[in-house]
């Protein structure tokens, strides 16, 4: 008997014949996704539309995961206590003072009518809403599910140090998403003295807290590996996204 072809299947089936995965034809399809195989081929360049919807809808959802999984984040234990011991009775409150001292501010200085229009600061409000909650819900995701633990010391502090993600281009992104939440506040209030004034003060001040109290204690839990990851990242700027690279 004559040795089977290779590829070959029942009879009255349409040999098979691997299909080259498409996904480098998306920025996001590139790893993690399962290439489609054995897919029956009904063009004849090989191509399967199937095989390709398939990659398609996978890299969706690969591109959407870090979305999906800061909004699970929200309804941990880690979190709620964080937003119960950090949030209501400290941050809140303390947002609701620099809005009130950054209205008087704005009229003793003449700036009470603001600096932007009517509809536009409502827009520029949201996006700075929604952004700087999807940041916040990405770092927190990663440190509650990479870094099992929660993100505030007061709540329970990371078993492990998480330097992948949006950790690999900055060692404190969540300032960065609450620094974005802030001034949603001061662009819906129209207020020059909230944005340009007493935020970047407090954001000064929260960053020389992060070098002065809390680096050192990471320094103690993590050692070395700690002390790699400072060289390597920088403190708040994500020079890599924006073309710079840091020499180690």
């Amino acid at each position: 008997n004559a040795p089977a072809r290779p590829g070959a299947g029942r009879r009255g089936r349409a040999p098979t014949r691997r299909v080259r995965s498409r996904g480098v034809r998306f920025g996001f399809l590139e790893d993690g996704i399962p290439s489609a195989a054995d897919e029956p081929a009904n063009r004849g360049d090989g191509y399967n539309p199937d095989a390709h919807d398939s990659l398609l809808y996978a890299g969706m959802a690969s591109a959407l995961s870090p979305l999906t999984r800061s909004v699970r984040v929200a309804m941990t234990p880690q979190i709620l206590l964080m937003v119960s011991k950090v949030y209501i009775p400290v941050l809140f409150p303390v947002t609701f003072l620099i809005a009130l001292a950054s209205l008087n501010l704005d009229r003793a200085l003449g700036l009470a009518d603001g600096f932007l229009p009517t509809p536009l600061k409502w827009y520029v409000a949201a996006a700075s809403l929604i952004a700087g909650l999807l940041v916040v819900g990405i770092t927190y995701a990663e440190l509650v599910f990479r870094g099992e633990g929660s993100p505030s010391p007061t709540a329970g502090r990371t078993m492990k140090l998480v330097r992948t993600g949006i950790y690999a281009y900055c060692r404190n992104p969540s300032v960065i998403g609450k620094t974005l939440g802030v001034l949603a506040v001061g662009f819906a209030l129209n207020s020059f003295a909230f944005c340009f004034v007493l935020v970047p003060i407090l954001l000064a001040l929260s960053l020389v807290e992060k070098v002065v109290r809390q680096e050192p204690q990471l320094i103690e839990i993590f050692g070395d590996d700690y002390r790699q990851y400072c060289k390597e990242v920088p403190l708040f700027i994500p020079w890599k996204l924006i073309g710079f690279r840091r020499k180690v």
